[in-house]
């Protein structure tokens, strides 16, 4: 069938968004093995009939003539590349099971620990910044000592400065972070300031990172300098290759606690472009 044959003829896209970030690589066909436009009368996923509103387009991983509603979707550093639903879910599970071919290529800042950003997150991420937790292997994917951290998430939930520096375990204060951003009744970024974070993903992809900035710009002061510092920390995470913590492995493991509201593709959709995109927060208050 032209389907199957179409999957012979491939060639491999490697893409450097922003020349920060490579990802993993997404596998295109050659435009002269798509279905031609004259082959379907009908979206060949929803099988709905095209109309002068329902277009045509082509799913540039599969080469199959699809409807706009059923290829929505752009791989994160692909955003000029339409996929169809199945390829773009197939791509996203593929990411996130190759986390290693993901690479980091930027100049991190200093860790900057406003006083702005609450007590809690800033005494987490100020522990975990150190090199000594940066190597722990499974920062935010390895469970810490629950009850450990339920009585330091109360002790601070009480009004006290814990001091953390002679807690022995990492993922103890990961937990305590990711304790606060599941039950705070204040988190930096609920569900609706998390969708409007995704939202430049779902409308033109040229305009995606511009979009995403003003969404930046337009937060609270202390949910800038929030996420400013945990993006940090989190490259710094990416950078050290003994604890193996990829941006696929932290979508999956604390994107959708850190962004209230997404699913796990979305929540690492929107971590890989901030990890990756140093020119999103220039300009930002301090």
């Amino acid at each position: 069938s032209f389907v199957s044959n179409a999957h012979n003829t491939t060639h491999t896209v490697r893409t450097t968004l922003s020349g920060t970030l490579t990802m993993a690589s997404l596998e295109l066909i050659d435009r002269d093995q798509w279905v031609p436009d004259s082959d379907c009368k009908d979206c060949l996923r929803c099988k709905q009939s095209f109309t002068p509103l329902r277009r045509r387009h082509h799913c540039r991983k599969c080469g199959l003539l699809v409807c706009g509603q059923c290829s929505s979707q752009r791989a994160p550093t692909h955003p000029d590349i339409r996929l169809c639903d199945p390829c773009y879910d197939s791509h996203m599970q593929r990411v996130q099971d190759d986390g290693s071919d993901i690479k980091l290529r930027i100049d991190i800042p200093p860790l900057e620990l406003s006083p702005k950003i609450p007590l809690l997150v800033r005494r987490c991420l100020q522990y975990l910044s150190a090199p000594s937790s940066l190597k722990e292997e499974g920062l935010f994917r390895v469970p810490g000592s629950k009850t450990e951290v339920m009585e330091i998430y109360a002790r601070f939930e009480s009004g006290e400065d814990v001091d953390l520096t002679g807690i022995l375990d990492p993922a103890t204060v990961c937990g305590v972070f990711k304790m606060y951003l599941m039950h705070s009744t204040h988190p930096p970024f609920p569900s609706e300031t998390s969708k409007a974070l995704y939202k430049p993903f779902t409308g033109p992809a040229d305009l995606r990172i511009a979009s995403l900035k003003k969404q930046i710009e337009s937060l609270d002061g202390w949910q800038q300098a929030t996420l400013r510092a945990v993006v940090t920390l989190l490259q710094k995470i990416v950078l050290q290759p003994d604890n193996l913590m990829t941006p696929p492995a932290l979508g999956t493991s604390l994107g959708m606690t850190l962004f209230q509201g997404l699913s796990v593709n979305q929540a690492t959709e929107l971590l890989v472009v901030l990890l990756g995109n140093e020119q999103l927060y220039a300009e930002l208050e301090e």
